[in-house]
């Protein structure tokens, strides 16, 4: 019987190392060396080490520095972050899942894109349940936290104004997360929840539209004067066309086509509702 040769991983350290010479070894015997430490690491380590790539490499896709579609190179993440493939791997497959990086077979792994479909599924799944949030906010919200939110407001269009993008965005997700706390219902929070990162990918697209801050902000304003007057259906039209918005602004930098083309392929109940008579 004939020995078996070296597997695919120690092939991999062996070639890595053996015949490289000059800058490009450093990196290499670096990683090989991160390598033959991962095997030895206890699980619990292994563990927070994928969970610390995670967190870096998905901050750094969120934050804009990985942009979308740019591929993504486990080696050149591993030698950025001081650690071996091996949690670096472990947190692409979870982005993958996240819908944060997309693999293309034979190609390798990139930043994914925001397409028109994306956009549109998650509208759909705000649509359907934020103007609830907004509904049983109207009801159950306190006093004393409908003031907290005219604060966010007028902070939000101070920040806005003077070009504090962070701090908007920060007052921004307040609001909606408020109103969905006000609910008290659990699994409508992790529904939203799962979208949290695609919502933010495109609030980060808000600035390239001249004027889109400052419309927000009204529409915000909109959702609190019907809080504070306990107005349950106005909330919920207000949240509906802040949410209307916000879709059609998305959709407008997502997919370079009028936006009265796109609704003919929208579901019926998500097109722009007709003012009762």
């Amino acid at each position: 019987m004939r020995a078996r040769g070296p597997s695919g991983r120690k092939r991999q350290i062996r070639e890595a190392v053996v015949g490289r010479s000059g800058p490009g070894a450093t990196q290499a015997h670096g990683i090989v060396d991160r390598e033959r430490k991962s095997a030895r690491t206890p699980v619990h380590d292994k563990v927070s080490r994928a969970s610390q790539a995670y967190s870096e490499i998905r901050g750094r896709i969120l934050n804009a520095q990985l942009s979308p579609s740019s591929p993504v190179s486990e080696y050149q993440l591993a030698a950025d972050l001081g650690l071996s493939r091996t949690p670096v791997r472990e947190a692409l497959k979870r982005l993958e899942r996240e819908g944060l990086i997309q693999s293309v077979l034979g190609r390798g792994s990139y930043v994914a894109e925001l397409s028109f479909q994306d956009v549109l599924e998650i509208y759909e799944v705000r649509l359907l349940l934020e103007p609830f949030t907004a509904g049983v906010a109207a009801k159950q919200m306190s006093e004393g936290d409908i003031r907290g939110l005219e604060r966010d407001v007028a902070a939000a269009r101070k920040a806005a104004a003077s070009g504090r993008l962070d701090d908007a965005f920060r007052l921004d997700i307040r609001l909606h997360k408020s109103l969905v706390a006000a609910t008290r219902n659990g699994r409508i929070d992790g529904i939203l929840r799962q979208l949290d990162d695609q919502v933010h990918r495109i609030r980060l697209l808000a600035p390239r539209t001249p004027g889109r801050l400052d419309s927000t902000v009204n529409e915000h304003q909109a959702i609190v004067r019907a809080l504070a007057a306990h107005d349950v259906s106005g909330a919920e039209q207000a949240m509906r066309n802040h949410l209307l918005a916000a879709r059609a602004n998305a959709i407008h930098l997502a997919l370079p086509m009028p936006f009265e083309r796109t609704t003919s392929q929208m579901p019926s109940q998500l097109a722009t509702p007709r003012k009762r008579k």
